[in-house]
């Protein structure tokens, strides 16, 4: 079915069986929906139908638009917006493909029109509920005047309307005057820009126009000088001032800024890098992949990607093999690591990934050189101990280095047994008896499991399955798991040096001591001691007593309702968020615990359920949903046992 038909299609099923009404919060007849609702309607149908097949093209979506709505029932500015898109439409000044999300500038017009309703409506809840905050909502008339600032911009975000529709709303809604300097100057300066005409147009490193781009923009630069006038939270919660960062710390704020405004490939966040942070500080591989993502915005993505591709380009057909088995296997494996927790390939350690490239390697016709190249592109030799970098200038000979215990079939080499493949002892080496060997064995299993504990947590921050639970009750999964690996653990330290588990040993003692005596803290944490689901975490609810784990999906649902924005496009087919409406009929509930993950798990691609589900929620806002049965996206088998959330 070609998109055009599916389309057609979707819009004879609106007709018939009616359209969500913003103002009612529930499905209404075709007859009795708002034309801006029908216009919604078959904006997110066109939608919908493209992320299942070819994208419907914006100017059959305006076409529907015109045939089904009465414009004289439309708000002025959407009416008048239309027949702009119309025009420029006719002139080709909207022609041609739209990189992400596939859908070309005519649609992603008419989406910013839609865009204007959801973010008005959003901003009205706002001044009428607060905005959210713990213990309870803070009321929009105590909002500091930046805070505004950063929730609006945030609004226009998620919602998409024009940036010249939400500066117009920062500035009816927020008092100049009391604003800092620094963003007061920044948005003062947009409206002369916007006034000029000098943000006319598309911003060509993204999907919004460029008052829009500016704007995040302004609020990104402005929110790192917060940071350096006010300070701010570490990851543990404890607050600093900004030269009491580290220089690490000061850059992953101004990554995970720019980042959280979808400024990935912006100039200027590379300049403040240069100006707040002393990269020669920065550990080396976190400095060369920032000096990797400078390079691709000064060339270009297309001359990036060529070089990319240049550089690891295979020399002969096994290596080609090699490298498809890492790219098709490799990275769309779930893994189970030496923690019994279930990890996609960017989440497992090096150790982990080493071991993995090495078990798929073909060491009799691959170069060795090619394996190191693609060693290095997985993952960061520089942090790798001594004896694996050593052992990675000649891998052949050293594969059992890469063997976690010699396991799955990599074996010492030929010749060797398992006291003559322990490295040779060196001049000067410190040497143990049998009780100490075991006590400092134990004694590195111990430590090390605390500082991947800690390192664990913050990876996995905002993780469902790890934040809705306490630490306390992560922590002992964790380590219950943990010591379940402590004979493995053991029987390779056989194969080690007693200077090699010494030198480890210290190791990770000194990034224990980095951490301090910070507890560490998980988002239900911080919710109990908010008041908030006070049972949460309680021994025999979590699934790491053998009960099955929510799929990627749900997961990822969850987690963006908690992130507060638009989930991925595979959980907004199978849970059939085919609206707003749809959204937030979810997404209340499960921010206020009356939904949880494995219900909606359960639920997954059940319109019956869902909607069941949806209705008997206190929260939920739109008590007349209904969510249609879907089609799931994909095969969606549940990962291995996790930990915890």
């Amino acid at each position: 079915m070609s998109p055009g038909a599916g389309s057609k299609r979707k819009i004879e099923e609106l007709r018939r069986d009616g359209v969500c009404s913003h103002e009612l919060g529930q499905k209404v007849a075709w007859a009795e929906a708002t034309e801006l609702n029908k216009v919604a309607g078959i904006v997110w149908t066109a939608l919908s139908v493209s992320l299942k097949g070819p994208a419907v093209p914006g100017a059959d979506t305006l076409a529907a638009i015109e045939r089904e709505i009465d414009y004289g029932g439309l708000p002025p500015l959407q009416r008048e917006m239309l027949l702009d898109v119309r025009a420029k439409v006719d002139a080709g000044a909207l022609s041609g493909p739209e990189a992400d999300p596939g859908m070309d500038p005519a649609w992603s017009a008419l989406n910013w029109i839609t865009g204007i309703d959801k973010f008005d409506r959003w901003l009205e809840r706002y001044k009428a509920d607060g905005l959210f905050d713990l213990p309870r909502n803070t009321p929009w008339a105590e909002v500091a005047e930046d805070r505004k600032v950063s929730a609006i911009v945030g609004l226009a975000q998620q919602n998409g309307p024009p940036g010249a529709h939400a500066l117009a709303a920062i500035e009816r809604e927020v008092g100049y005057g009391r604003l800092s300097p620094w963003r007061r100057e920044a948005l003062e300066g947009l409206r002369v820009r916007l006034d000029s005409g000098e943000l006319e147009g598309r911003q060509p490193r993204d999907t919004h126009d460029r008052a829009h781009y500016a704007l995040r923009l302004a609020e990104f630069e402005s929110t790192v000088e917060d940071y350096k006038h006010f300070g701010g939270q570490d990851d543990w919660g404890v607050h600093h001032r900004w030269a009491d960062f580290s220089e690490e710390q000061k850059l992953d704020k101004i990554v995970r800024e720019a980042g959280s405004l979808h400024l990935y490939f912006e100039p200027r966040k590379y300049e403040i890098i240069d100006r707040e942070v002393d990269l020669a500080r920065v550990p080396e591989g976190r400095r060369r992949g920032i000096e990797s993502n400078r390079e691709r915005l000064r060339i270009g993505p297309e001359e990036y990607k060529r070089r990319e591709q240049a550089k690891y380009a295979p020399p002969n057909e096994a290596a080609a093999a090699f490298k498809e088995r890492i790219e098709e296997g490799l990275w769309k494996t779930c893994f189970t690591d030496g923690e019994m927790i279930s990890a996609d390939w960017s989440d497992l350690t090096a150790g982990a990934k080493l071991h993995e490239l090495a078990k798929v390697m073909d060491w009799e016709r691959v170069p060795e050189s090619y394996f190191r190249t693609m060693v290095e592109r997985e993952l960061k030799v520089e942090e790798r101990p001594a004896q694996k970098r050593e052992a990675l200038e000649k891998p052949s000979d050293n594969r059992h280095v890469f063997a976690a215990g010699f396991e799955d079939g990599i074996d010492a080499p030929p010749g060797h047994s398992g006291d003559q493949a322990r490295p040779s002892q060196m001049s000067g080496e410190i040497r143990w008896d049998a009780e100490r060997r075991e006590a400092k064995a134990r004694e590195l299993f111990d430590t090390a499991n605390r500082v991947q504990f800690a390192e664990f947590l913050e990876k996995k921050a905002l993780d469902p399955d790890i934040a809705l639970q306490p630490a306390s009750r992560v922590r002992e999964v964790y380590f219950q798991q943990a010591e379940k690996t402590w004979d493995s653990v053991r029987e390779e330290c056989e194969f080690r040096s007693d200077a090699e588990i010494q030198e480890t040993l210290e190791l990770f003692k000194a990034k224990e001591a980095q951490l301090g005596d910070r507890e560490p803290k998980t988002l239900m944490d911080r919710l109990q001691a908010g008041g908030l689901f006070r049972n949460a975490g309680a021994p025999g609810s979590d699934p790491g007593d053998g009960s099955p784990s929510v799929r990627d999906t749900t997961r990822n649902l969850v987690e963006a309702i908690w992130l507060d924005v638009w989930p991925r496009s595979g959980a907004i087919v199978d849970f059939g968020l085919e609206s707003q409406e749809h959204y937030e009929a979810l997404y209340y509930p499960v921010r206020e615990g009356e939904i949880t993950p494995e219900q909606l798990d359960v639920a997954l691609g059940k319109g019956e359920k869902l909607t069941a589900l949806a209705r008997s929620a206190r929260s939920n806002p739109h008590k007349e949903i209904i969510f249609a049965p879907t089609g799931m996206t994909c095969c969606q088998s549940r990962s291995p046992t996790r930990a915890a959330r």
